[in-house]
């Protein structure tokens, strides 16, 4: 932008990608795995090229940072699908820092791949006596060998030795010299996957994103695709296009196919559907459900969850008349300490395959694989890493754990932002992103257009976790989409947070479906049990809101309580008093952000409006019951629920986990207390709700917010 001969220093780089970044010093530059062999050249998007030179002509020549292979030959009259230059131990492709060193363009490989795969492109094959060329990180590498796959599935290898690759040069292979007696069928184990994605009506998916949980590719005008896999790999799974119907197997969308190394081929039929121009996407935060009762509980979280949302949800659904589709924002069961509430899953998957629309399921930190101080975590041959194991429970119920969808022109995409940082205590943990899932959102989203937004599904905040691992990449790489968002739960209260880490996004954390662990209906920040609902027309939330499950609570109408500043609130455990005058009021409006007014009428005259309390929250340590505790004027918690689940219900009295953060409390002062009172509240999309009841009698809690 500007004058650019303004300019004395010239930083770029070719091709333009997401991926590609200058961080002062150094880029960081990305060198796709497979390529298309075009005869005689290769792709531009393969070629990367850099410039970080001073001039003051204002030019800038820009330097391959890649090395050039040519190679030909003749190949025994066999279509040939593929042919990958291999080097194990070392990474020809992937992500590499590119800096300038004494005048010369130094590579240094990061990571990636050990091979670069050209791929015959739509019905063209690989034909013989012709010259193909493939971009590849440039290195010393010892053994290298080529593998040369035939459209019928046989496969040969053939010995390079060792090669010295040099960036912007151009290193001819040994010519390729096979005859039919060279080819022998390929069988298992296999360290890949292959196949195809086609349409109903048998006609080819191109340009389908097909993924192993830790690298993705997309599908050639031919629908077909070959994927690495390995001990780690669970699922060959792909992101459904908008324009195709997502169909649910056995309580989950079905996406995805289980891995076994034996088995190479993995294909997926879509049925098309129109695009559509609209949907409702429904966020459930923290079902966190137990399979037991837990007394002095009547029923099980899961039975309640059954008898009490999934009806509720159903006709919400039923109610709206566009396509509606649900994400779960992580912990749908409740593993924790010694409960081991892994059997709870398949419970949960049972309970969702009664919701009326497909629900994807995020991974929280409390649905782990059971893992105590008397079972530690351990590592296996499907699960070299910790963090995989923890998953494991989780993605044989539900399936992947990072994985992607599109409707309209929206991307959402879930993954799992819970890292365990102990073997033997499942309460240590953080959120952050691994490496691997790191490149895998990178691949993921490579190809998503820029005129799609991005909702992105977690269970823990991004917001207040930059410094974890890749958590600042994953929201400045998710900004680069306009209207783009991110979901999340964990908090068991609702906040909406504004430019996310400085990214701009902004982030939507959701209080619980299960509000205070089952104990009532209600929240610990007062709002209902429930879920919210966003309305998208094509890349854009145009209306979104908060929708409790209980009678009494379940009208999308009921978006507010207002409590007299004096109220006395709990019951014979403990008793907490708000000393405010009896001329104030507190407004909860459960989905309110300072991006909501609200204001207030005193017989019927609008007299101004409420202002939003800043975060203030008290805590103590434990109560005694009968005793009566004074509540500092600042606290813009809802004392009226707090209040309920440790003074009536008796919950949290020696411990500070039920005294819950608060982000939606208005106060405003009456200038005339007795005056009847009504408050509007307007949403930042034009809706305006209303409410005229005021919470005024000490310690009154109606019978639908209790637990039955």
């Amino acid at each position: 932008e500007g004058n650019i001969l303004k300019q004395k220093e010239y930083v770029c780089i070719s091709p333009s990608s997401n991926y590609n970044a200058w961080n002062g010093s150094a880029f960081t530059a990305r060198l796709e795995c497979y390529q298309n062999a075009l005869e005689g050249s290769c792709n531009v998007k393969y070629m990367v090229s850099v410039a970080d030179f001073q001039a003051a002509d204002g030019g800038a020549q820009l330097e391959p940072a890649v090395a050039f292979v040519s190679l030909k030959g003749s190949f025994g009259g066999k279509d040939i699908e593929s042919i990958s230059i291999k080097c194990s131990g070392s990474l020809l492709s992937g992500t590499a820092s590119v800096e300038r060193r004494d005048g010369a363009l130094a590579v240094t490989p990061k990571s990636g791949f050990d091979y670069v795969c050209l791929r015959s492109s739509g019905s063209e094959t690989m034909s013989e006596n012709r010259l193909y060329l493939a971009c590849l990180w440039p290195g010393t590498y010892k053994n290298m060998s080529l593998e040369i796959r035939s459209t019928d599935g046989m496969i040969n290898e053939m010995y390079l030795g060792d090669l010295n690759l040099q960036a912007g040069k151009l290193t001819a292979l040994p010519e390729i010299k096979l005859d039919a007696s060279d080819w022998g069928e390929e069988t298992g184990p296999f360290n890949y996957a292959c196949g195809k994605v086609s349409w109903k009506d048998g006609t080819p998916a191109a340009g389908i994103c097909v993924s192993n949980g830790f690298s993705a590719v997309w599908t050639g005008a031919d629908g077909k695709y070959r994927l690495g896999a390995g001990p780690d790999t669970r699922y060959i799974y792909i992101s459904l296009p908008s324009n195709a119907k997502i169909n649910v197997s056995n309580g989950c969308p079905d996406f995805f196919k289980a891995w076994d190394n034996m088995v190479r081929d993995y294909d997926f039929v879509l049925e098309k559907q129109a695009v559509e121009s609209e949907f409702a996407l429904f966020a459930m935060a923290d079902p966190q459900a137990h399979y037991e009762a837990r007394s002095p509980q009547k029923k099980a979280d899961t039975k309640r969850f059954l008898d009490e949302t999934v009806p509720a949800l159903n006709n919400q659904i039923s109610s709206l008349g566009i396509a509606c589709y649900g994400v779960t924002l992580g912990d749908v069961v409740y593993s924790e300490g010694s409960r081991n509430s892994n059997p709870g899953l398949a419970t949960m998957r049972s309970n969702f395959s009664k919701v009326k629309m497909p629900v994807f399921q995020t991974m929280g930190n409390h649905d782990y694989t059971f893992f105590s101080s008397n079972a530690p975590l351990e590592t296996d041959s499907r699960s070299t890493q910790l963090n995989l194991k923890a998953q494991r429970a989780f993605e044989e119920c539900f399936g992947p754990v990072n994985f992607s969808f599109n409707r309209a022109k929206v991307h959402v995409v879930c993954m799992k932002d819970v890292q365990y940082l102990k073997t033997t205590d499942a309460a240590s943990y953080e959120c952050s992103f691994s490496d691997d899932q790191w490149k895998w959102l990178q691949d993921d989203l490579q190809n998503v257009p820029k005129d799609y937004s991005i909702v992105l599904c977690v269970h823990i905040p991004l917001a207040g976790n930059g410094s974890k691992s890749h958590v600042q990449d994953v929201v400045n790489l998710i900004s680069q989409w306009p209207g783009s968002t991110v979901f999340s739960g964990h908090t068991h209260y609702y906040r909406g947070y504004a430019n996310t880490l400085g990214s701009g996004l902004y982030e939507h954390i959701h209080s619980a479906v299960c509000g205070q662990w089952w104990w009532s209906r209600i929240e610990g920040d007062g709002c209902p049990n429930g879920y919210r609902v966003y309305h998208f027309e094509g890349s854009s939330i145009k209306d979104a809101w908060f929708n409790g499950f209980n009678s009494g609570m379940d009208s999308r109408d009921y978006q507010m309580r207002i409590y007299r500043g004096n109220l006395k609130n709990g019951g014979k455990y403990a008793y907490f008093q708000w000393m405010h005058g009896s001329d104030v009021l507190l407004i909860n409006v459960f989905n309110g952000d300072s991006r909501w007014k609200v204001e207030v009428y005193e017989n019927g005259v609008l007299k101004g409006n409420a202002s939003l309390m800043s975060n203030s929250k008290k805590t103590y340590s434990s109560v005694t019951a009968g005793t009566t505790y004074e509540i500092p004027l600042t606290s813009n918690q809802d004392w009226w629920s707090i209040g309920y689940h440790i003074g009536v219900v008796g919950r949290g009295r020696t411990s500070t986990s039920y005294y819950t953060n608060m982000f939606h409390m208005w106060k405003y002062t009456l200038s005339n207390p007795s005056a009847s009172v009504k408050v509007v509240a307007t949403d930042p999309y034009g809706n305006k709700y209303e409410c005229s009841d005021v919470v005024s009698a000490d310690c009154d809690y109606p019978s639908y917010i209790k637990e039955l």
